[in-house]
C-alpha cells in the first residue's frame, strides 16, 4: 500500500468516524430533547454537560446608560484667505504618445 493510498484511507476513516458521531448526536437528540433523562439507571452525560454549561455562563452585565446630554460643540475659525497657496510644482508627467511633427 502506497503512502498516497494509505494517506486516503485514514482521510476516508476519519471522515466516516466524524459523520457516524453526527448522526448518533443528532439522533440521541431528537429522541430526548434537552429534558434531563438516564439510561439505564445512569444520568446521561450530554444532558449533564447542557446543563451544567447553562449554569456555568453567569448573566450578561447590567451597564449603565450614559445620559445623553447635548455637550457644547467646538467651534473652528478656519480663515482659508490667510494661507498662501504653495507654488511648488512638480514635474509634469511624461507624453503619452508619439512626439508630434506640427511645429
Amino acid at each position: 500500500m502506497t503512502f498516497t493510498r494509505l494517506y486516503r484511507y485514514t482521510a476516508l476513516c476519519i471522515a466516516a468516524l466524524f459523520l457516524l458521531m453526527q448522526s448518533v448526536s443528532i439522533a440521541h437528540a431528537s429522541a430526548y430533547g434537552d429534558a434531563p433523562h438516564d439510561h439505564d439507571g445512569v444520568s446521561c452525560a450530554v444532558s449533564l454537560i447542557a446543563e451544567s454549561e447553562a449554569e456555568a455562563q453567569p448573566p450578561a452585565p447590567q451597564l449603565p446608560q450614559p445620559a445623553l446630554t447635548s455637550a457644547p460643540q467646538p467651534s473652528y475659525i478656519t480663515l482659508f484667505s490667510s494661507v498662501k497657496l504653495s507654488q511648488n510644482r512638480s514635474r509634469d508627467p511624461p507624453p503619452r504618445g508619439p512626439p508630434s511633427n506640427q511645429n
